[in-house]
């Protein structure tokens, strides 16, 4: 009897110490060590500056435990396979499109009129499957079960609550948060539409604006729309997106960003939810990177210097937000997302429903327009 006691003391306390014992990444305990020690200066530059309780949390990570469970989850959910075949039909068509511009015979001059013809039609047909299978997929089947892998993790705890306060709500909510935001930048409708048509999703709206050129096909026009479109101060925010002229944070006036009548307008209210969104996160508040400071980009009269880590000297980026809610906009807008929420701003609560049915998505492009 004596015996049993002792070895289940002793069992215990072993068993104890195993699950106190979190290592790091570059410990050979770590079931991420062979991939440290393969890709040993990338990973110890990419883990430079993280915080003890992240290192640690990392280093007690199974990654192929957590792969198979996540697999698993997304085997049995009918829109992760819904998902899979539409982003494998999406993938094969960039693929596609790519390897014709980069031929002899394609886009060696970049000349827009080789791109693909983007139809609001298109764009329409993305955002259903996008909406109606990728991100339920996500949210169902992908996200939660990765989080709540790393919940169960005895070496995780720290690393958990320190990204819940830096989010200031939970790493799910915030990534399906971030989803939706984006989505609605591209799937938001917009009426009425160009050349009378009534109505058009706001990603059409947004790639007419960006590359209606003159004259057409004009690239260099497109790369200065781009650069000029992430200098734009929030009281000059409005007249940009109606295509009238403004002033840009290093000074300089612009006559117009966007040629008239084809512009964005209405459509800059889903970009202008995103960063308002972003820019209410406790951990940008005192995030700062080389005494630059990212918040910096969305905060009334600032902007981020990017000259010591650009070629192009004189540029100060700032991503307009804010300044939309008096803009006489001549047409309006509807929320893809967010029911309730398609004429004004409101931080949603980190509880609130995500929508994740109806028209919505084209996620890619809609982090490229986002940086508006």
């Amino acid at each position: 009897m004596r015996s049993l006691v002792y070895c289940s003391v002793v069992a215990g306390f072993a068993a104890q110490k195993a699950a106190s014992y979190c290592p790091l990444p570059s410990d050979a305990t770590s079931p991420l060590y062979a991939m440290y020690r393969d890709n040993k200066m990338d990973m110890a530059q990419q883990m430079l500056g993280l915080p003890d309780a992240w290192l640690r949390c990392l280093g007690a990570i199974d990654v192929n435990a957590i792969a198979g469970t996540i697999l698993a989850s997304a085997y049995s959910q009918p829109t992760c396979l819904a998902a899979l075949s539409f982003a494998t039909a999406w993938s094969d068509t960039v693929q596609t499109e790519a390897k014709r511009l980069d031929s002899p015979t394609g886009s060696s001059s970049v000349a827009l009129n080789d791109w693909p013809v983007v139809t609001n039609t298109a764009v329409q047909s993305t955002c259903v499957s996008v909406i109606n299978a990728l991100i339920p997929c996500l949210g169902a089947a992908i996200v939660p079960p990765l989080v709540d892998q790393v919940k169960a993790n005895p070496c995780c705890p720290g690393a958990v609550a320190n990204v819940t306060t830096m989010l200031g709500m939970p790493l799910d909510t915030f990534v399906l948060k971030l989803l939706n935001y984006t989505t609605d930048i591209v799937c938001a409708t917009q009426f009425p539409g160009f050349n009378g048509a009534t109505n058009q999703t706001c990603g059409f709206s947004w790639f007419q604006a960006f590359t209606s050129t003159q004259p057409a096909g004009n690239a260099a026009q497109l790369v200065e729309r781009l650069l000029t479109s992430l200098q734009i101060p929030n009281d000059q925010g409005c007249a940009a997106a109606q295509g009238n002229p403004f002033v840009t944070t290093a000074g300089v006036p612009i006559a117009q960003l966007f040629s008239k009548p084809i512009v964005p307008d209405a459509c800059v209210k889903p970009v202008d939810n995103l960063w308002r969104w972003l820019r209410v996160i406790p951990s940008l508040a005192t995030a700062s990177w080389n005494n630059m400071r990212p918040l910096d980009a969305l905060e009334d009269g600032k902007c981020f210097n990017v000259s010591d880590i650009t070629p192009r000297g004189g540029v100060c980026v700032h991503l307009t937000n804010g300044g939309f809610d008096s803009c006489p906009f001549v047409t309006a807008w509807s929320s893809a997302v967010f029911p309730g929420e398609g004429t004004k701003f409101a931080v949603a609560s980190p509880t609130s429903t995500l929508k994740t049915s109806g028209i919505a998505g084209l996620v890619t492009f809609g982090m490229v327009v986002a940086a508006w």
